[in-house]
């Protein structure tokens, strides 16, 4: 009986196959400090879920970021609208604080964090000469 369920099953699969996909992008402090921070999307087709991360400098785990609002420009005439988002940021379970994005088509403009606790902004500025292994980790460059 269990080869009969067994053959059955591998004739006839069930299961749907989503495609996660990544994107990374690599960003630096903006000022004087060297503070390197990758960001990464994950959109998974099926759920249509997008979730995000965030990793610092050589810091082996990263951030867990959840999607909070988006928002695209259309008011201007431009060809691609401003687009920008919003990724709330979680520590031990609890809101941390929160990291704003801005795109306009394939140009990355700037991410911003904001404490929770004490409300200063971060500024980060994207980092165009680092690349991007297959893994999603950002190679900086010296």
């Amino acid at each position: 009986m269990r080869k009969a369920i067994l053959c059955c099953c591998m004739a006839c699969p069930v299961m749907a196959f989503s495609e996660v996909r990544l994107e990374t992008y690599c960003f630096k402090m903006d000022g004087g400090r060297d503070v390197r921070l990758e960001f990464h999307t994950y959109f998974d087709t099926a759920s249509e879920v997008t979730l995000g991360s965030v990793r610092y400098g050589s810091s082996k785990k990263g951030i867990p970021l959840v999607l909070s609002g988006a928002h695209a420009d259309t008011s201007s005439k431009a060809a691609n609208p401003v687009s920008s988002a919003s990724w709330i940021e979680f520590v031990d379970g609890k809101v941390n604080g929160t990291y704003e994005f801005s795109s306009q088509g394939g140009q990355i403009f700037d991410l911003t964090y904001t404490s929770k606790a004490s409300g200063k902004k971060t500024s980060f500025v994207f980092e165009p000469n680092a690349e991007v292994s297959t893994e999603g980790v950002c190679t900086w460059p010296h």
